[in-house]
C-alpha cells in the first residue's frame, strides 16, 4: 500500500502595505485550511525587523499557519525594508492598522484578527488597543520599563541572581566590583513598591489603563526569568484578577525565549489560546 503524499504547504508571500505613504515591508503566510476566519498579525519589539530575534517570528508564523491560522509579520516604519521614520512603540497604531488591512485582504475569509507582540511591540498594541481593529491580542514579555522603575528592576534582577552560581563566582573574582554588588543585593531588604505606586501618567499607569478598558480577549505570557516580564507583572497586573485576561509563566525562559525548548513551549501555547478563541457572534 502506498503512503500518501502529504499536501506541500501554501507559498509564502512578501508584499507591500502602505501606512501614512510609507511602504512596509511583510510577509504572508497562508495556511491549507479553506476559508479560515481566524489570523494573526506579528508586531515586532525592539530594534528588530519582521524575523524576530534568533528567526523566532520565522518559525512562530509557519507553526501558527500550520495550525490553520494565516499570518503576516512585517516591519514597521522605519525597520528592517520599510520606508519612513521609526515612530517608536508608542505611535505604532497606524502600522498596526495597515498591517491587519493586509492581512484582511490577502485572506478576506477572516472575522477575527489577532495581534501578537513581544516587548515593546506587546506594549504598542494594549496601548491602543480600544482603538484597534482586532479581536484579541497575545501580548509577550510587554515593555514598561522607565526611570521611575529603575529599583523596582535592579530589585527583581538581584533575586534572580541570588540563585546563579556565574553571579557569585564573578563577585569572588573580583569580576564584579562588591561595591555594585553590595549595593545591588542591598535593595532586596527594601519593601517592593506595589503596582499602583507608579508614577500618574507613566507607561505603567497607561498600560494599566489600558488593561481596565479592553474588551476583547487578551493573553499575557511571561518568561519567568526575565526582567522585563517581572516589571510588567508587578507594576502592572499586581496583585489583582483580570476579567478576560490569561496570564501564563514559562519557567526558565528569558526575555527572547532563546532556550529552543521555551521557544517550542512559547508556540504551543499560541496556538492552543488561538484554537480555544471564541468566534464572533
Amino acid at each position: 500500500m502506498s503512503t500518501p503524499i502529504a499536501a506541500p504547504a501554501p507559498a509564502e508571500e512578501a508584499l507591500s502595505l502602505t501606512c501614512e505613504g510609507s511602504s512596509l515591508i511583510g510577509v504572508f503566510h497562508p495556511t491549507a485550511k479553506p476559508n479560515p476566519t481566524v489570523g494573526m498579525i506579528i508586531v515586532v519589539g525592539g530594534p528588530q525587523y519582521r524575523v524576530g530575534a534568533h528567526r523566532q517570528n520565522v518559525r512562530l508564523a509557519r507553526h501558527v499557519a500550520e495550525a490553520g491560522f494565516p499570518v503576516l509579520r512585517f516591519d514597521l516604519r522605519g525597520m528592517g525594508d520599510s520606508e519612513g521614520t521609526a515612530p517608536g512603540f508608542e505611535a505604532s497604531r497606524a502600522d498596526i492598522i495597515a498591517a491587519v488591512a493586509g492581512l484582511r485582504a490577502r485572506a478576506p475569509s477572516l472575522r477575527q484578527i489577532i495581534a501578537w507582540g513581544l516587548c515593546d511591540g506587546a506594549s504598542a498594541v494594549l496601548l491602543d488597543l480600544d482603538s484597534l481593529p482586532l479581536a484579541g491580542a497575545i501580548l509577550v514579555n510587554p515593555w514598561v520599563q522607565e526611570a521611575e522603575q529603575v529599583p523596582l528592576r535592579d530589585r527583581l534582577y538581584y533575586r534572580g541572581q541570588l540563585r546563579s552560581k556565574a553571579f557569585w563566582g564573578k563577585v569572588a573574582r573580583g569580576d564584579l566590583p562588591w561595591r555594585s554588588a553590595l549595593r545591588g543585593l542591598g535593595g532586596l531588604l527594601k519593601r517592593a513598591p506595589r503596582g499602583d505606586e507608579t508614577a500618574q501618567g507613566g507607561l505603567a499607569c497607561r498600560l494599566r489603563a489600558a488593561l481596565a478598558r479592553h474588551k476583547v480577549p487578551l493573553l499575557v505570557i511571561l518568561a519567568d526569568q526575565d526582567v522585563t516580564a517581572g516589571l510588567f507583572a508587578a507594576s502592572v497586573l499586581g496583585s489583582r484578577r483580570w476579567p478576560g485576561i490569561s496570564v501564563t509563566s514559562i519557567p526558565g525562559a528569558d526575555h527572547t525565549f532563546s532556550d529552543p525548548r521555551h521557544e517550542h513551549r512559547l508556540r504551543e501555547i499560541t496556538t492552543h489560546w488561538l484554537k480555544a478563541l471564541p468566534p464572533t457572534p
